[in-house]
C-alpha cells in the first residue's frame, strides 16, 4: 500500500481485493473509547433535509427521525464511478477506458484520453488505498507534475 505506483502493476482482481482489504470501514484502537457513548452514531440513515437553526443543524433523517446537532460527520460508503461525475462531458466520459466504473490510469495517473487525469478516491483502483488519504497526495501530485512538464 505504501507504494502506489508498483501497486497499479498488480492485474486487476489483485488489486481489487487487496483493495477491499486494505480499507475497511473501521477506526483506530485508539479512537473508539473517545466516540463510543459519547457521540451519537447512526448507521445506514441518510439525511433528507438540512436546516440551520441559529448555531445547530436541524436534520430529518431516511428513518423518520429528526435530530438537533452542533456537527455533523458523514461516512458517505463513496466509491468511484466515471459515469456519475456529470460535469465531465457525456462524450469525454465514454471515451474514458474504465474497470467497473474505475478510471483506468497509466503511471502518470492519466486515463485513456491524453492529458485527462484523476487523482485522489478516483485513483484508488490503480494506485491503492493510499490515494483515498492526504499522505497519497504527494505521491499523485509529483506524477501529474512531471507529466505536465513532459508535455509543455
Amino acid at each position: 500500500m505504501a507504494y502506489p505506483l508498483l501497486f497499479r502493476l498488480f492485474p486487476d482482481h489483485t488489486r481489487a481485493s487487496l483493495d477491499q482489504r486494505a480499507v475497511r470501514p473501521s477506526g483506530s484502537r485508539w479512537l473508539r473509547p473517545r466516540v463510543e457513548g459519547k457521540v451519537t452514531l447512526t448507521a445506514h440513515t441518510s439525511i433528507r433535509e438540512a436546516k440551520e437553526q441559529g448555531e445547530r443543524v436541524c436534520l430529518r433523517l431516511s428513518d423518520g427521525s429528526e435530530r438537533e446537532v452542533d456537527h455533523i460527520v458523514l461516512g458517505t460508503g463513496f466509491k468511484a464511478n466515471i459515469h456519475k461525475l456529470t460535469y465531465l462531458d457525456e462524450a469525454l466520459r465514454n471515451e474514458v477506458r474504465h474497470y467497473q466504473g474505475n478510471p483506468l490510469l497509466n503511471g502518470w495517473f492519466e486515463s485513456s484520453v491524453p492529458n485527462l487525469h484523476f487523482v485522489g478516491a478516483s485513483a484508488n483502483f490503480n494506485f491503492g488505498p493510499l490515494c483515498r488519504f492526504v499522505v497519497g497526495a504527494r505521491v499523485a501530485a509529483q506524477q501529474v507534475a512531471k507529466h505536465a512538464a513532459q508535455v509543455a
